[in-house]
Order: C-alpha cells, then sequence, then structure tokens
C-alpha cells in the first residue's frame, strides 16, 4: 500500500473510534445511536460534545408509565 492510503485507513479507523463513545453518549440521552454515530463520524469531538450539552434529555431515567390511571397516581398501581 502506499503512503496516502495507508494514512486514509487510519483516518477512517481514528474517527470509527471517537464516533462509538458519541453515539453511546447520545443514546443514553434518548437519542438513536445508529443516527449520532454517523453525526459523530462526520463532525469533529467537539462539535459532538457542544451538541451533547445543548440537546435535551428525551427519556428521564425512570421508566414511564403507560397507563393513564398509573400516571395519575404518580406511577404507582391501585
Amino acid at each position: 500500500m502506499n503512503m496516502s492510503l495507508d494514512f486514509v485507513l487510519f483516518y477512517v479507523v481514528l474517527r470509527v473510534v471517537f464516533a462509538l463513545p458519541v453515539a453511546s453518549l447520545f443514546e443514553r440521552k434518548g437519542y438513536g445511536y445508529g443516527r449520532f454515530f454517523l453525526i459523530g463520524f462526520l463532525l469533529d469531538p467537539f462539535s459532538c460534545f457542544a451538541l451533547y450539552l445543548l440537546m435535551p434529555r428525551l427519556r428521564s431515567r425512570r421508566a414511564r408509565s403507560t397507563r393513564p390511571e398509573e400516571a395519575a397516581m404518580g406511577g404507582e398501581a391501585a
């Protein structure tokens, strides 16, 4: 392989390695893993960190109830 191809492969592998934890961070916030893997791959780590700080959490850590009567009582079943 020539020198430029080695550099391109190294750069792509490095971008993938940085995109994996970015996608995991956003997945914990409730966003899709694949979408933010692609964003993390295309953007630099500083831009992704800024996005992570600016974007709201989509789901809380507690499980949400799907039944209205449980939601009205604070999540506890009667």
